[in-house]
């Protein structure tokens, strides 16, 4: 018996997708308390803090990533207190703005039945699940980039409209180039758009892409910029060399397999709204993103995230499996049962990657709350203290000198940091405490013998991480 009145009013798609995304930042908004989600994680957020203190990110700290993530955790930090929860809560946020961007995106595909499908094939996506309350730079970079193209996506004719997708386009490279691809599925759709003059939207769009790629190189210098986010990587690509074999498992095992749900739906989709330009956009994006992640060295989990961001606005062209029907017009059940079918495979893939995140006591470490206890006491405001586990040191409250706030195996690998930087670092800040928590900065084997010579042992916590005072 079919549903009316108010019952019937309900089950628009608009009210379901207002619905799931409220429920969904509510729900990721209250599982914002692991001690940390990842290593970068505590890097990205002193580095923060660093820049909210006025530090040069390049020339000062060598950050080796564009800065517009940075710029605006540090606009949080002097809003609401240089915390993780606030950087956390900035993450949410972006990617509150990639899922709505995801559901207009498939609204403009195939109504608001396929927004509505894309919405929750975005928001069950199994790396974006924890990445989404980590304070990390995938997702911003991923969410900028939808919500360029979803403005793309209404723009017609207006050339402004063309000019902002790109500069919202130039932001999310200036997070982290993830997205290259999406410059020539702009490119596609402004050629392939109704309407006349495609050259000049595409003039639009390049012409606001670049405003915040130069703004970058100019602010902050283009030999610094340069160095560190672009010559960086061709060096890092010596020290994790291309391995073909290996990234194609990972993304078959760790990210086509858990995303098994939306990729066939985007398939699919893709399928039903071929000959639709913005489908063919999508297309471009997810094709290419699959075959940047398939040659980025080294590829990690969070690179992951990528497949099923990038497929689920291509997924809501499923909806029309059965048949073309009109704008707001609910699919048909043998539809309705094949798309719960894979949201359901979706779900199931999301639940076995990130459910373990949602724990209270995920990556918990006493030992690491002590410590950061210990250097609180012992280290007075205002000073640095060089901890080679930087969230420690942030959930301590105090700073790293900056070039060392990222003391990653790769950086040290690629000569990005070495023993004298170190030593002059410290020289220079005079830390009153030093730890070595892992055994990334004891790989600077010249910088451990200096600190053992005019640093005195204090104590050691967790019997192997060695706490060194200054000498008196």
């Amino acid at each position: 018996m079919p549903v009316t009145g108010w019952t019937k009013r309900l089950w628009r798609p608009q009210l379901i997708i207002v619905g799931w995304l409220t429920g969904w930042f509510w729900w990721q908004g209250t599982h914002l308390g692991a001690y940390v989600f990842d290593f970068d994680e505590g890097v990205l957020l002193m580095q923060a803090r660093l820049v909210a203190e006025g530090v040069h990110p390049y020339r000062e700290m060598g950050l080796v990533f564009p800065p517009v993530w940075f710029l605006s955790a540090a606009a949080t930090f002097a809003l609401f207190g240089p915390t993780v929860l606030a950087g956390r809560l900035l993450s949410l946020a972006y990617a509150v703005v990639g899922a709505a961007s995801a559901a207009l995106l498939g609204r403009r595909l195939a109504g608001w039945w396929g927004g509505g499908l894309a919405l929750l094939f975005f928001t069950l996506g199994p790396e974006l699940l924890w990445l989404s309350r980590a304070a990390m730079l995938e997702v911003p970079a991923i969410s900028l980039g939808l919500l360029a193209l979803a403005v793309a996506a209404v723009a017609g004719q207006r050339l402004w409209a063309w000019w902002l997708a790109g500069l919202i386009m130039g932001a999310s490279l200036m997070v982290k180039p993830l997205l290259p691809a999406e410059v020539a599925a702009l490119l596609w759709l402004a050629w392939r758009a109704e309407g006349e003059k495609p050259a000049w939207r595409a003039v639009a769009l390049l012409a606001g892409l670049v405003i915040p790629i130069g703004a970058v190189f100019l602010v902050y210098g283009p030999g610094d910029v340069w160095r560190y986010t672009v010559a960086f990587r061709d060096v890092l690509r010596a020290v994790y060399p291309w391995e073909p074999a290996q990234n194609a498992r990972k993304l078959l095992v760790q990210g086509v397999w858990p995303s098994l749900g939306v990729t066939l739906a985007a398939l699919v989709g893709f399928w039903c709204t071929r000959r639709n330009p913005l489908a063919q956009a999508l297309g471009w994006l997810w094709a290419g993103s699959l075959v940047i992640l398939f040659v980025h060295s080294p590829l990690r989990a969070q690179h992951l995230a990528l497949i099923s961001a990038t497929a689920a606005p291509l997924a809501a062209g499923a909806v029309q499996v059965g048949g073309s029907r009109a704008a707001g017009e609910r699919p048909q059940r043998g539809t309705v049962a094949f798309l719960l079918a894979l949201l359901l495979v979706q779900a199931a893939g999301a639940v076995a990657r990130s459910a373990p995140t949602y724990a209270a006591n995920y990556k918990l470490d006493n030992t690491k709350v002590r410590l950061a206890a210990f250097i609180a006491e012992r280290v007075p405001e205002g000073e640095y203290v060089v901890v080679d586990y930087p969230i420690i040191a942030f959930r301590a409250g105090r700073s790293i000198p900056p070039i060392l706030a990222e003391p990653s195996y790769a950086r040290i690998a690629s000569g990005y940091l070495t023993d004298e930087m170190a030593i002059e670092a410290t020289q220079r800040a005079q830390p009153p405490l030093i730890v070595f928590w892992s055994d990334r900065l004891e790989r600077l084997e010249g910088y451990r013998r200096w600190v053992e010579t005019n640093y005195t042992l204090v104590r050691l916590f967790g019997r192997r991480h060695p706490v060194y005072g200054l000498q008196p």
